[in-house]
């Protein structure tokens, strides 16, 4: 009687299979995510200094911030990231819409902050 061929496969060989069913390269994924929170990053600075200008305070201004942030994850994901998400993020939904949100905040509130006082001085 024959082996099973499954059994049969090195370690080498079921990673070579998974990469062909799921080929995600990690360095990618990595600079995927990476970009994204560079985006997130420059576009917090940017409005924090429309609020500042705005001269909006308290929950304006955060309702501001995340508003902005949801559209900026809606662009993200309808220009960047297209129709197969999958291809450029292991959690979708959590890597474009979610990530970075809170840590972007605290320079939202720096910039923001800043150009209120500016802006009323």
């Amino acid at each position: 009687m024959a082996p099973s061929k499954t059994l049969s496969k090195s370690p080498a060989q079921l990673k070579e299979r998974e990469l062909q069913i799921s080929p995600l390269y990690i360095p990618n994924i990595v600079f995927n995510k990476l970009t994204i929170s560079y985006i997130r990053n420059v576009t917090s600075l940017a409005f924090g200094i429309c609020a500042g200008i705005l001269q909006l305070e308290s929950i304006y201004g955060f309702l501001f911030y995340f508003v902005a942030s949801t559209l900026v994850s809606f662009l993200i994901q309808v220009l960047v990231v297209g129709s197969s998400p999958l291809s450029y993020f292991v959690t979708p939904k959590s890597d474009v819409f979610w990530a970075e949100i809170v840590s972007c905040l605290s320079s939202y509130v720096l910039m923001w902050t800043l150009f209120y006082g500016l802006v009323t001085a």
